[in-house]
């Protein structure tokens, strides 16, 4: 009876236990959001219903501008204050629908499904709820987006091309100055020249 009683109990504290292991191996102890490949895995399920619906994806690259100085000048438990509070106002300034990850020191990405007119404006969302946090910094953001056509691209050749488009946009607006957004304007994929 003992016997009987024990093996389900100590099989589903196993488990509890390996399934609890398996969400934390997929994010970044800091600020909770998804790791570079967990984002990776779930940013190519977003692709496929994105598929599915004839949808839209965007990536968004967001780099914390001056993050060294506040680093160097309040010491790297306040950094680490803020990296956690980034995380947080990116999670409030975006959908459900939105993945999010830390790619990475102090930066971050963002795979969504946004309608072509509205990428400019949800990225400056973005760019100001990093700036109105009490930390003196802010965000240099670029985006690249396109249609998920299967035909031109396998998931994860176009989330990594739209990766590098929208890093290139960001590092223009850091360039620029920071505090802005950028978008990658040429077509992900690029048009043949015939």
């Amino acid at each position: 009876l003992i016997l009987n009683l024990a093996v389900p109990f100590g099989i589903q504290a196993v488990v509890h236990v390996l399934r609890t292991d398996a969400i934390r191996s997929e994010r970044d102890q800091l600020t909770g959001l998804l790791n570079r490949r967990a984002f990776h895995r779930r940013a190519r399920v977003l692709l496929e219903s994105l598929r599915d619906e004839f949808g839209h994806l965007v990536i968004t690259v967001i780099d914390l501008d001056r993050f060294k100085q506040l680093n160097d000048f309040y010491g790297h438990t306040r950094g680490d204050e803020a990296l956690v509070e980034v995380a947080r106002a990116l999670r409030d300034s975006t959908g459900d629908t939105a993945v999010i990850g830390r790619s990475g020191g102090e930066e971050f990405v963002i795979a969504d499904g946004w309608h072509p007119d509205e990428v400019s404006e949800r990225a400056q969302q973005l760019c100001d709820a990093i700036a109105a946090l009490p930390f003196d910094i802010t965000a240099s953001i670029g985006t690249a987006g396109a249609h998920p056509d299967h035909r031109v691209y396998k998931s994860g050749d176009l989330i990594a091309a739209l990766i590098v488009a929208a890093d290139d946009a960001m590092y223009v607006a850091k360039r620029r100055g920071g505090n802005q957004t950028g978008h990658h304007k040429a077509p992900i994929p690029p048009r043949s020249v015939s």
